[in-house]
């Protein structure tokens, strides 16, 4: 029983989140193409949400940091620290992070030295 479970969870995990993130890129490539300049300003958390879903985030400097090559966990993490000692951060999360890496957990400034944001 728990080996099926394991399966239908795996499905639903790889073919479901797929398929969800295709579909809702072309919808969002569609949008963007047809709505006007001011109505992607309009939309544009709306429009983000196929990178959202690929990226596994929806906080922006989360989404910073993990394009920016962080891991996952750590740029989760980064970013709820963030959130808390700089509420409204406007400035270069990067920059931040770096200049912030010692308010970390040390796990995860051990996995952001391995991965070279050192």
């Amino acid at each position: 029983m728990d080996k099926l479970i394991r399966e239908v969870v795996e499905q639903i995990n790889s073919n479901v989140r797929f398929y969800l993130a295709k579909y809702v890129k072309l919808w969002a490539d569609i949008l963007e193409h047809v709505l006007s300049e001011e109505d992607k300003q309009l939309y544009a958390q709306t429009l983000m949400v196929p990178e959202m879903l690929e990226l596994g985030a929806y906080k922006a400097p989360v989404m910073a940091f993990i394009r920016a090559g962080v891991p996952r966990s750590a740029a989760i993490h980064a970013g709820l620290k963030l959130e808390k000692h700089n509420p409204g951060f406007e400035g270069d999360v990067i920059d931040w992070l770096k200049q912030n890496k010692n308010a970390l957990d040390p796990i995860y400034r051990k996995l952001l030295d391995r991965v070279g944001f050192g």
